[in-house]
């Protein structure tokens, strides 16, 4: 039997306690007056600690404090029962919820009320509604919280019928119809419906201006905004997120504007601060978000949360790791993105490590740490974390999927793809776009035709797979087909047209581009330095105007810089790029950098140099090191020096099969590699150098193509290719 009527939450032991604790012989009654303080006192904490854990969604702390009042003398308050009603429904524990509900005699209407909010919470219409026909007594709330439920779900058919049945619908009611239109996008009924409202308040006037506002009709927002009465300030948050949004979407303009509202603003709170700061960070402008969150008066731990990932986002671990240190509260996001900082930067052992001192884990810091040895590359320690988790979800699934498909382990991704019993669209795309980073083109456009809906990202994928494997033609013939189109699609079509060459058109789209930003840069100056012929100069002139333009070369911009430098033989030039990279442009030099400046010299006829850094490098040389210095040997002449250089390219050869692409069959290699000893033996009579390039890309593709995390990586591949082949 249930002890009072709270009941025991699943897994508690205090389903074992008595009713009553025997008294100690010797204890001595307290006085009435005493007890009613105590009891007061008591009640009060209980009230605080329930609410704590509902606002923290902290289950296993709620389930200790539900224990205790089941062990007190409050086991019977009704009060403490509603509240553990809406803490469970808050912690997605509906099952206790219900319980809890169910263990209470008489429940009155904030306990029905409570628990359809519950239901609503985890996702449950249909168990809303049922507690909604049940009830033996409705207010205007309960016929609310349908109308709410209903909204949130699209379903508004159902929500105008319980408009309708209403017995007398109130401005709340009104409000939540209103919202529902709003929210699902239908806003020309929204504004239909809002002038036949009977009594609008400040609740109306702002869902229309934020509606209005999250779908980009500024203009509009902006002048439901101005008519207001009184502007309160969640329309003044409205307006400061909608020019905000559109300013990292749109054109940088409207982020002015959002500042603009922000400075305007005649009373702001933590949630004004806050939408200006995750405006900049956002747009990545670090050094404004940062001023602003310095002068928060009341920093919010969502704001320390997007301070951190932002610094993350641009390298300064450390600047996150300080404020990691310094936030007064952490909550289970600042852990989770303190791990994904490490895990963006290539510090994979400190991700472990903050993992380890987490005090709570759940789905997401768990995927956290996924897909930490995901971007590196370690598909082994990836599968034993995916393997520990205590629950997978469709986002940890996907991320095993990629961590399958970056390693070129794309039948293992096939398998747990096949194996889910729910896609969404991020794991059709992520299994688009392994077979387009792996070479497999057919496949790619396999499933990209099977796919039950497509969005722009699908779309790219698609694209990208035929940019990448170099069937340029079908790219831009799948772009012209494209529905719409974002900031993706048209660097991707610029990087379309800047490697088969077609330097006057990537131009051209480059200056029609509505916003620049540093890969769109980086297309460029590779179409230059690859393409441009006599041209190089304009490499470093573009190189010279993204600077002044705010944009920070990066490691492949230096990489189509150094590759300019080869083209013009610029040996100073290229090797004082090469050593002011990490002091001046704060880029540490990769393998691909010291690709290229062993192909400056070697060029250059500094052989000796050249064979003297492929060896002392950071990097173990691999063949397309040895296949450049082989080929500079061979152009001066230097018989002597190219024999131990290309035992070495024998030798290096089978190790970059074995690393990269385990599943490569030897002998389709062994005939890519007849091109490398050809192009070194001696030249074949008519075969062209751009040619040889692109079977060599090919080559470079099947080997060192699979890191795909960015466009940015693949543009170093293809630069580096075209380095050491022409």
């Amino acid at each position: 039997m249930l002890h009072g009527f709270l009941a025991a939450p699943t897994g508690s032991v205090t389903s074992q306690l008595v009713e009553r604790r025997p008294r100690h012989p010797g204890a001595k009654k307290k006085s009435p007056g005493q007890v009613s303080i105590d009891s007061a006192s008591q009640h009060a904490e209980f009230v605080r600690l329930v609410k704590s854990c509902s606002s923290s969604k902290d289950l296993e702390a709620g389930k200790r404090v539900h224990a205790r009042i089941r062990a007190s003398d409050h086991r019977h308050n009704k009060h403490l029962a509603n509240l553990l009603i809406g803490m469970y429904g808050k912690c997605r524990n509906l099952e206790d919820a219900r319980r809890v509900f169910d263990a209470i005699p008489e429940p009155n209407l904030f306990s029905w009320n409570i628990l359809i909010s519950a239901h609503a919470l985890n996702g449950d219409p249909h168990g809303a509604r049922s507690v909604f026909d049940r009830m033996p007594e409705k207010d205007a709330v309960s016929w609310n919280t349908m109308i709410t439920v209903y909204a949130q779900i699209g379903h508004l058919q159902e929500a105008r019928g319980m408009f309708k049945a209403m017995p007398e619908p109130d401005t709340v009611s009104w409000n939540a119809l209103l919202a529902a239109y709003a929210q699902n996008g239908h806003l020309l009924e929204a504004s239909v419906f809002f002038r036949m409202m009977p009594e609008k308040d400040v609740v109306s006037w702002t869902t229309m201006v934020t509606a209005f506002a999250e779908n980009g009709f500024l203009d509009e927002a902006r002048r439901f905004f101005e008519l207001m009465p009184q502007p309160d300030v969640a329309a003044w948050n409205a307006m400061v997120a909608g020019y905000a949004q559109a300013g990292c979407l749109i054109q940088r303009g409207h982020l002015q504007e959002a500042r603009d509202v922000f400075d305007r603003m005649p009373h702001k709170n933590c949630i004004s601060w806050h939408t200006m700061i995750q405006a900049y960070a956002a747009h990545g402008r670090i050094d404004e978000a940062s001023a602003l969150f310095d002068r928060m008066p009341e920093r919010i731990t969502t704001s320390w949360n997007v301070m951190i990932a932002a610094k993350g986002q641009y390298g300064l671990v450390d600047e996150a790791w300080e404020l990691f240190r310094a936030m007064p509260n952490r909550d289970v996001v600042s852990w989770s993105s303190m791990i994904a900082v490490y895990a963006q930067n290539g510090h994979v052992e400190e991700a472990r490590r903050v993992f380890e001192r987490m005090p709570r884990r759940n789905i997401v810091s768990w995927t956290a740490l996924l897909y930490a040895y995901v971007q590196s590359g370690e598909v082994e320690l990836a599968k034993s974390v995916f393997d520990r988790m205590p629950e997978a979800n469709l986002v940890s699934r996907t991320a095993m999927i990629t961590a399958y498909a970056q390693a070129g382990h794309m039948e293992q991704a096939r398998s747990l793809f096949e194996s889910m019993t729910h896609h969404d669209v991020v794991s059709w795309n992520t299994m688009l776009a392994g077979y387009g980073q792996n070479g497999d083109v057919a496949q790619a456009w396999d499933y990209f035709s099977r796919m039950p809906v497509w969005n722009v990202v699908s779309w790219n994928a698609m694209v990208a797979a035929y940019d990448q494997n170099g069937h340029w033609e079908q790219a831009k013939l799948l772009f012209d087909s494209m529905p719409e189109r974002n900031a993706v699609s048209w660097t991707l079509l610029l990087s379309t047209l800047a490697k088969s060459g077609d330097v006057p058109a990537a131009r051209k789209l480059f200056a029609e581009l509505p916003e620049w930003d540093t890969v769109a840069w980086n297309y460029m100056v590779a179409a230059y330095a690859l393409h441009g012929g006599e041209q190089q100069q304009e490499t470093v002139e573009l190189w010279k105007a993204m600077s002044l333009e705010g944009f920070k070369p990066d490691a492949v911009t230096t990489i189509a810089m150094l590759s300019a430098c080869i083209h013009k033989g610029l040996v100073e030039r290229g090797r004082g790029l090469f050593l002011a990279m990490e002091g001046d442009h704060g880029v540490a030099p990769k393998q691909a950098h010291f690709r290229c400046m062993v192909s400056v010299l070697g060029r250059a006829g500094q052989l000796g140099r050249a064979e003297e850094l492929s060896k002392t490098m950071p990097f173990v040389a691999d063949s397309i090191v040895w296949t450049a210095l082989l080929d500079s040997c061979r152009a001066q002449g230097d018989e002597r020096r190219a024999m131990p250089v290309a035992e070495s390219l024998a030798k290096s050869e089978p190790a970059s099969v074995d690393r990269y692409r385990p599943g490569v069959e030897r002998k389709k290699l062994a005939i890519k590699l007849e091109l490398v000893t050809a192009s070194v033996d001696h030249y074949r009579p008519g075969l062209e150098r751009k040619k040889l390039a692109i079977k060599l890309g090919t080559l470079v593709t099947l080997l060192v193509g699979l890191e795909w995390k960015k466009i940015a990586i693949k543009l170093e591949t293809l630069v580096t290719v075209f380095v050491v082949s022409d």
